[in-house]
């Protein structure tokens, strides 16, 4: 029997679409052009000792603003943790497993060891509840069909 071939995962969008990448491409060029062009008039143009301290004025205003944004946003998470317990441990997970998604009961043959373990799992659906099946299970249920069967017994007798 050939091995299970792997699942084929879908692949995360590395690139952006030519529409969204024309767009940013858009917005790098203006924003060079627009860099180039203060650099323009400040050392072609002389910009004027008030146009300079206006602009060193805004830069420092929007510094000290992102300062205490991030400054705030810092002290809120501090709060919340201090008043959480202490967490050295990855809590710990409860793998019950009763039922799907959509509260269909689930049925475990061979055990939830044996569903785990197998590499050919049969999922059947019946009367609204999902049964996982391993292979070890299936062809155990066929070597226990075949001894009551009189006619695969090597006596014709069948099993008792």
């Amino acid at each position: 029997m050939p091995p299970a071939a792997e699942p084929q995962l879908p692949k995360p969008p590395f690139e952006a679409k030519p529409a969204q990448r024309l767009y940013h491409l858009l917005i790098a060029v203006a924003g060079w052009a627009l860099f180039v062009y203060w650099w323009v008039v400040v050392l072609v143009e002389r910009a004027s000792h008030r146009q300079i301290m206006f602009t060193l004025l805004f830069i420092g205003i929007v510094l000290a603003l992102c300062l205490l944004v991030t400054g705030a946003w810092t002290l809120h998470n501090l709060r919340i943790s201090r008043s959480k317990r202490a967490r050295y441990l990855v809590p710990a997970v409860r793998e019950e497993y009763t039922q799907d998604a959509l509260g269909n009961p689930l049925v475990f043959e061979g055990g939830m060891e044996a569903v785990r373990e197998d590499p050919v799992v049969q999922i059947r659906f019946e009367n609204d509840t999902k049964y996982y099946r391993p292979s070890s299970v299936i062809k155990g249920r066929m070597e226990g069909d075949r001894a009551r069967d009189p006619i695969a017994s090597p006596s014709g007798q069948g099993a008792p």
